[in-house]
């Protein structure tokens, strides 16, 4: 037990130090190294840039609580790729660079190839451009006249307005937007709460007299491009693949 415990100690400290080497001699993307009490063994500069104090070797590297997320939802799935040794990986909406935007985040287990033991955690993030595969077919056909330089900030929006725009644009009906805000901030909100803030706000805000004509006009202004900060923070979407047929 001895002997393997030193030799998977050797090892892990044999990849931190090749990519220590390489993070002076190049930038390397945002990338860290864990050890087996899930704490950074090493962080890239990139990494340290974009999670702030937490890349701090010794840190749990991981992003403060908030809303429903919990670090210990983190801790445990890292346990779980280096119990099981498989790969994770998945799309998140977090603070990453000081503000919350989409990336990605890939996480495997470091395997020592002389006993094929995990000796460590190596995880990736990167930033990815919020995409939504409706709205580029629209665009790409000219289906909507979509504009590209909307001041979002002139229409002074509320919070709930953001959040009902958000999911109105992407197929929710009032019943599910209200399930999904009453999910999100855990307190109840009736249907007949969204109604009222198409009605009474959005309708007038953008001076339309219809869910189908707000629809259009929140289109062509860009809104399906903007992410709503405080609905957004901190969820995980496991990413999958498209099939074609």
């Amino acid at each position: 037990m001895v002997p393997n415990m030193n030799s998977n100690t050797k090892y892990l400290e044999c990849v931190i130090s090749k990519y220590r080497d390489l993070d002076e001699l190049t930038l390397l993307a945002p990338i860290a190294i864990y050890d087996l009490s899930q704490a950074v063994a090493f962080s890239s500069k990139q990494y340290k840039q974009v999670r702030g104090v937490q890349a701090n070797e010794g840190s749990s590297g991981l992003p403060d609580e908030l809303g429903q997320y919990f670090k210990s939802q983190s801790l445990k799935e890292q346990e779980d790729i280096i119990s099981t040794k498989t790969s994770s990986y998945s799309i998140n909406f977090n603070y990453y660079d000081g503000i919350v935007q989409p990336y990605t985040t890939y996480k495997k287990p470091l395997i020592n190839p002389d006993n094929d033991e995990a000796v460590g955690l190596y995880v990736e993030l990167r930033k990815i451009l919020y995409t939504n595969l409706k709205f580029s077919i629209l665009k790409a056909l000219n289906v909507y006249d979509f504009s590209v330089n909307t001041n979002f900030k002139k229409y002074n929006l509320s919070k709930r307005e953001k959040q009902v725009i958000f999911l109105f644009i992407h197929g929710l009906t009032s019943q599910e937007i209200a399930s999904v805000i009453s999910t999100a901030e855990k307190k109840t909100i009736s249907k007949s709460a969204i109604d009222a803030v198409f009605a009474n706000q959005l309708r007038i805000k953008f001076d339309v007299y219809t869910r189908d004509g707000l629809y259009d006009k929140l289109i062509n202004l860009g809104f399906y491009q903007v992410i709503p900060q405080d609905l957004m923070v901190n969820i995980k979407l496991p990413a999958g693949h498209i099939d074609v047929y």
